[in-house]
């Protein structure tokens, strides 16, 4: 699910003629854009950045799952990177 939200992101970044700063728009917050379209379990510490590279628009996600366990906790990190390439 991270790996999808970074995509769509990074294709809304790519592909949107004119970046809009209107709420809920990818122009307007990476992050906040992206996290709509996770729908994945509850990531300690979720976030999504963006940059310009040589393939594109760049997204990068990542967060933390808290795992308990009868006998121990642990956690596992979790991130993804997706490149969508300018039009």
């Amino acid at each position: 699910q991270v790996h999808y939200a970074a995509e769509r992101s990074a294709r809304c970044l790519s592909t949107t003629v004119v970046p809009s700063t209107t709420a809920g728009s990818c122009g307007a917050n990476i992050d906040t854009y992206a996290k709509t379209w996770y729908k994945g379990p509850g990531l300690s510490g979720l976030t999504f950045t963006s940059q310009k590279i040589a393939c594109g628009n760049e997204v990068r996600g990542s967060g933390r799952y808290d795992m308990l366990t009868g006998f121990d906790a642990f956690t596992i990190n979790i991130s993804a990177t997706a490149c969508y390439p300018l039009i």
